[in-house]
């Protein structure tokens, strides 16, 4: 990630007027000031503590002085009274998509939107005892309205996050009577030519429960794999029946290592399209 500084700054001149009156409306300004103050805290609070136990107190600042939820509508009404623009031509039609005339805003429900989120918990659906209820109305009490989730591909079991106990992982594929597996995924392997609906029913609960709390929800297919956890994988060939997987963790995700693995790939990001 490129600092700031090096960033191309965004020409507001050719920008619709929605920005330009954004650009100038107290509002923003003031929560411009907000992140300034917010990452000025970051970097004396890293200083002192690990950045895991930093991250929650400022996101909590944040959420208290920057409400994510009003945004959108900030900026129409400021844009209405400082322009006199009823945005008739300002139109999304899909659930969250770039903005129609300037790709560097997103816009959700007809209006711009930005996501902001606490988001440590990635396994919420792979983690069957996980309560993502009860984490999506605590996103929403802080006026968050993001989150990420791996759905299946990429498991693993730390003390870190929302990690699933042993042999309490729930993944896109039923677990058989063969023994053999990793110890952590309960020592029975996976057939990848089944479907568990279990798993497909509780990712789709999971994601109409954000669609309800105007929670944008980022499905994250596949991760660049780590050596200390590609031996828990489902797609690991000591994990699941067929054998796919013979290759090592820095080949997972090329085309010519393991074309069996290619293969069932392409079924699981197929299946969770065609289930969403």
């Amino acid at each position: 990630m490129r600092h700031p500084q090096n960033q191309a700054r965004v020409d507001f001149s050719a920008t619709p007027a929605i920005f330009r009156a954004a650009r100038r409306s107290p509002k923003i300004r003031a929560a411009r000031l907000t992140f300034l103050i917010a990452n000025t805290l970051l970097r004396c609070i890293i200083g002192s503590m690990d950045i895991y136990k930093a991250i929650p107190p400022i996101l909590s600042i944040i959420g208290a002085l920057f409400p994510v939820w009003d945004a959108g509508a900030a900026l129409e009404n400021d844009t209405r009274d400082r322009e006199g623009a009823e945005m008739s031509d300002f139109a999304c039609e899909g659930p969250i998509e770039t903005h129609p005339d300037n790709p560097h805003y997103l816009c959700y429900k007809g209006a711009p939107v930005l996501l902001i989120s606490s988001d440590q918990r990635f396994r919420a659906v792979v983690n069957r005892d996980f309560d993502y209820l009860a984490f999506f109305d605590k996103l929403v009490s802080k006026r968050m309205n993001f989150t990420r989730i791996y759905p299946g591909s990429y498991v693993w079991f730390d003390e870190i996050g929302n990690s699933p106990a042993p042999g309490r992982q729930l993944v896109p594929w039923q677990q058989t009577s063969a023994t053999g597996a990793h110890e952590l995924l309960g020592g029975f392997r996976y057939d990848l030519d089944r479907w568990d609906e279990t798993y497909f029913a509780r990712l789709k609960d999971f994601c109409e429960q954000a669609q309800a709390r105007d929670i944008i929800v980022m499905i994250t297919l596949f991760n660049g794999m780590h050596s200390e956890h590609w031996e828990m994988q489902p797609m690991n060939a000591m994990n699941n029946i067929q054998g796919v997987g013979d290759c090592p963790y820095g080949f997972v995700q090329s085309l010519d290592a393991d074309p069996r693995l290619v293969e069932y790939q392409e079924k699981y990001i197929a299946e969770l399209v065609r289930r969403l």
